[in-house]
């Protein structure tokens, strides 16, 4: 594991504790609104429920550094994304305008057959 791949690695480690606190203090305001628990707020809009979302979140960044398997399976992943290889921008837009013009096509000929059925029930009803 090169210098660049342990950078990424700890990027990635980072977004995902992020995640989970954003998640946790999610949760748990929502239990303290089900329960109708006032929290005062500490500094700002920051209440006693942010230092306690952060716990687990810290918890999961130090496991995943300290779990071989975890960061073996991120440098694995990083380095078979960067094997990928893109397609050109010419490619690319015209890719994009065939896959416009046929979604146009498709929704029209889905137009058409959705007004003929509304006036063939219209008859009959």
């Amino acid at each position: 594991m090169n210098n660049e791949n342990k950078k990424w690695i700890i990027i990635s480690f980072l977004a995902l504790a992020t995640l989970l606190w954003y998640i946790t203090e999610k949760i748990l305001l929502s239990i303290v609104d089900l329960f109708g628990i006032t929290v005062y707020p500490l500094i700002g809009d920051v209440t006693i429920l942010t230092p306690l979302a952060v716990l687990p979140a810290l918890g999961l960044f130090v496991y995943l550094q300290r779990n071989v398997r975890s960061v073996d399976f991120t440098n694995d992943v990083i380095n078979e994304l960067k094997k990928i290889v893109w397609p050109p921008r010419k490619e690319t837009s015209a890719s994009t305008l065939i896959v416009l013009v046929l979604v146009f096509i498709a929704a029209s000929i889905l137009g058409i057959f959705d007004f003929l059925w509304i006036k063939i029930l219209g008859i009959f009803l």
